[in-house]
């Protein structure tokens, strides 16, 4: 809990509004594990895209900012908050930029699975570690270095992902995934203009994470 405290504040408040293309046209309830400060959940709700919105937030300060926006949120582990939440009675649960920061990500994934109605949608975006930078790094310059404030390597991380690991995740028992998209890189990143260079065949490489859809289908 401690490593959290030193993050940005931007760290907990972006809106994500990459998962739009993933979204149904409309939930009755939406879950987010590791909501902030409730702006992703706010924005569904604002758009109507959800109709209740309940958030689980580690960080006691982004909770109690979350509570004046959500209908109702959960502090403290997620592992432990998920069991307070009814079964079968969410339509979409996002994970964005959380399941990396697990110890056992699949572990939590099958004790979220009964919370979701049959049908319903299972969000995430998980970090690439296939990535040139890490990966040149590492090879030519023996470096693993951590560091704070997000990203591939960010020092809260305790888990790793290329995309064929992210999408095992994603696919384990009741859930199936229908949908897998590269994050967009931001306009004029070094990401995007060598995406644009090596004219996308090298696109895995400038990854900085995928986004994800599963359904649970059991």
């Amino acid at each position: 809990m401690q490593s959290y405290q030193h993050k940005p504040e931007a760290y907990f408040t972006n809106a994500r509004k990459d998962i739009l293309p993933l979204l149904p046209g409309k939930a009755t309830t939406a879950l987010e594990i590791g909501c902030g400060n409730g702006a992703t959940l706010r924005m569904l709700q604002q758009s109507g895209r959800i109709e209740k919105a309940i958030g689980i937030e580690l960080h006691e300060i982004m909770a109690k900012e979350a509570a004046r926006h959500l209908d109702e949120v959960l502090t403290g582990e997620a592992a432990k908050q998920i069991t307070r939440v009814d079964n079968g009675q969410i339509d979409l649960m996002l994970c964005l930029d959380v399941l990396e920061h697990m110890a056992d990500p699949w572990a939590f994934l099958a004790q979220a699975a009964p919370k979701l109605k049959k049908g319903g949608l299972l969000i995430a975006s998980i970090p690439n570690m296939r990535t040139a930078v890490v990966i040149s790094k590492l090879l030519f310059q023996g470096k693993f270095d951590y560091h704070n404030g997000g990203g591939i390597m960010d020092r809260t991380h305790l888990r790793y992902f290329t995309r064929r690991s992210a999408l095992a995740l994603m696919n384990q028992k009741p859930f199936e995934v229908e949908r897998i998209m590269p994050s967009p890189n931001a306009a004029g990143s070094k990401s995007q203009l060598a995406n644009i260079f090596t004219l996308g065949l090298m696109r895995a490489f400038f990854t900085e994470q995928y986004l994800i859809r599963s359904v649970k289908v059991e």
